[in-house]
């Protein structure tokens, strides 16, 4: 199989998953589209995805005065409606728009802080060279499309046959959660059944393989021909993000086939996550 689709970075959604055995999986995936012609898209925006130098909040080790270290000890989760980190968070938006607004930026479209400290704005390139020459800014990256492609990926990535890591090393991933960003997820496809132990069938009178994460703070987000009861406890979350592209009505514009939501159009994605945390 082997598919050509725009992946943009602002058209993007969260899905997770549980992988291999009774175990849990996270996946991010993003969203398709269509009308390419020769690999090339007529679509555009100005959108761009600028990176600040303080720590995000799964880095941060204390130093700056009024905030608590939010970086997880060793072995532990970040929670993220801890006190201090909703504090930092909110230490880093205000930073983040402070130096969004010293270039006069249009519209902002999300804040980011946890994992990755910075921000994604409609700019002119004037602002957006004038940002990347400011004390503290670490990027300035131009929003684009890119074509993706699926090929023969678990022979590629070294995974299957006699001599592969799954025989060479019997690991499937138990109490792993992944993040994947990519054109989404079909949550009908067998791969993401929580449903597939002893006389298991992928079907609901199948046997519960999988348990609820302890800690698990993700969503699944309902949207087009997609609703919460999609998700189950392997699928475990599913958010998609579409406002660098204009949000429902944009999407609906210029990209006619995709879904306003976490469902997977393309293909791609299923195909990625499943390859990456899906049920064999």
């Amino acid at each position: 199989m082997r598919k050509k689709q725009r992946l943009n970075h602002l058209w993007a959604v969260a899905v997770a998953i549980a992988i291999g055995m009774p175990n849990m999986v996270g996946v991010t995936h993003a969203a398709s589209s269509n009308g390419e012609e020769h690999g090339k898209s007529k679509f555009t925006n100005n959108v761009y995805i600028v990176q600040l130098a303080e720590q995000p909040v799964s880095a941060y080790t204390g130093g700056i005065k009024g905030f608590a270290a939010t970086k997880p000890n060793k072995g532990q989760k970040l929670d993220p409606n801890s006190p201090k980190v909703v504090s930092y968070l909110g230490h880093l938006a205000t930073r983040q728009d402070a130096i969004m607004n010293s270039v006069g930026a249009a519209k902002k479209h999300y804040n980011y802080g946890y994992v990755f400290n910075g921000f994604a704005a409609e700019l002119t390139d004037a602002q957006a060279q004038k940002l990347a020459q400011m004390p503290g800014v670490l990027a300035v990256t131009k929003d684009e499309i890119r074509s993706i492609d699926t090929a023969t990926t678990p022979a590629f990535l070294g995974l299957s046959g006699a001599t592969g890591f799954w025989n060479t090393t019997g690991a499937t991933g138990e109490n792993v959660i992944i993040g994947i960003v990519d054109t989404g997820a079909w949550p009908e496809h067998p791969s993401f059944s929580d449903r597939t132990g002893s006389n298991g069938n992928g079907t609901q009178d199948g046997k519960l393989s999988y348990h609820q994460i302890p800690g698990w703070n993700g969503r699944c987000v309902p949207g087009e021909a997609f609703t919460g009861t999609d998700c189950n406890q392997k699928l475990i979350g599913a958010r998609y993000y579409n406002s660098g592209f204009g949000g429902n009505a944009g999407i609906d514009a210029n990209f006619p086939a995709d879904f306003n939501s976490a469902r997977d159009w393309d293909g791609h994605g299923t195909h990625t996550a499943t390859t990456a945390g899906g049920n064999a």
